[in-house]
C-alpha cells in the first residue's frame, strides 16, 4: 500500500489575509482526506475543517488565524513524507506555507549511516542491510530523490 503524502512546495503564499491563508490550507487538506484511507485521520481533519467553515461563515478572523497557526500545521504533519516538514515563513509581502525538505537532517543521516544510504546517480539499487530505511540520490545537477529502501518506491523528488 502506498502512503499518502502531501506534494512538496508552496501551499499558500503572498498574503496576510486570514481567510485567504485558511482557504488555501483547507483546500489542500480537503484534497488529501479525499484520498486518505486512514479513517481516524480523515475524521480528525473533517472536524477541523468544519471549524474552519464555521469561522469563514462568521467572518471570524481570530478563529481563522488559529486554524492557520495552530490547527493546520498539526493536521499536515501525518501527510509529510520522511525528511519533509510543514513550514511557515512570514515576510513583508505575506506568509508562505509549504511542505519543505529537511536536507540537513537527510544528509546528516546519510553521512552517518543512520537509516539512509546515499547512492550516486545511476548506481544500481540492491538489497540493503537491516537498518537502511531510505535511499537518497543526488545527481550532478543537485536534484534529490528519496526512495523507500525496501520497495524502491520514490517518496519524493526535488530540484
Amino acid at each position: 500500500m502506498t502512503t499518502l503524502y502531501a506534494d512538496l512546495g508552496s501551499l499558500s503564499s503572498g498574503t496576510l489575509v486570514p481567510h485567504a491563508l485558511a482557504y488555501n490550507l483547507a483546500v489542500t487538506l480537503e484534497s488529501l482526506i479525499r484520498r486518505d484511507t486512514d479513517e481516524g485521520r480523515r475524521e480528525e481533519t473533517r472536524k477541523a475543517l468544519d471549524g474552519y467553515r464555521q469561522a469563514m461563515a462568521e467572518g471570524n478572523d481570530e478563529a481563522l488565524m488559529r486554524f492557520v497557526d495552530e490547527t493546520a500545521p498539526d493536521l499536515f504533519l501525518p501527510y509529510c513524507a520522511p525528511y519533509t516538514f510543514f513550514k511557515a515563513n512570514t515576510g513583508e509581502d505575506g506568509t508562505e506555507f509549504a511542505i519543505a525538505v529537511d536536507m540537513d537532517s537527510l544528509m546528516t543521516d546519510a553521512r552517518y549511516n543512520m537509516g539512509v544510504r546515499q547512492l550516486a546517480d545511476g548506481e544500481a539499487f540492491t538489497k540493503f542491510p537491516d537498518g537502511v530505511d531510505y535511499i537518497v540520490v543526488v545527481n550532478d545537477h543537485g536534484n534529490v530523490t528519496l526512495f523507500d529502501a525496501r520497495t524502491f518506491e520514490t517518496l519524493w523528488a526535488c530540484v
